[in-house]
């Protein structure tokens, strides 16, 4: 049995490879995106999060340099109560 490339055969064996090729590529790229989406939505949680914390100028405002440990943890529970 012998097989028989004729230009049309092989124009339509290249036409399916390059659009199998291209499906493939855009579902590659739709799954990137879809990951860059998650990890930017993670690092704007990280950034709200990080909004929140007490400072080292606001904790040493409140509870001083040389406060102690007592003084330290309270200045941290009055920040969290805010």
């Amino acid at each position: 049995m012998r097989c028989e490339w004729t230009a049309a055969t092989v124009y339509a064996h290249f036409t399916a490879m390059l659009l199998e090729r291209d499906s493939a590529l855009k579902a590659a790229l739709n799954a990137q995106n879809n990951r860059l989406d998650g990890m930017n939505e993670f690092r704007e949680s990280l950034k709200d999060a990080q909004a929140t914390f007490v400072t080292r100028t606001e904790l040493y405002a409140i509870a001083g340099v040389t406060a102690s440990i007592g003084a330290i943890i309270g200045a941290l529970a009055a920040h969290a109560l805010r």
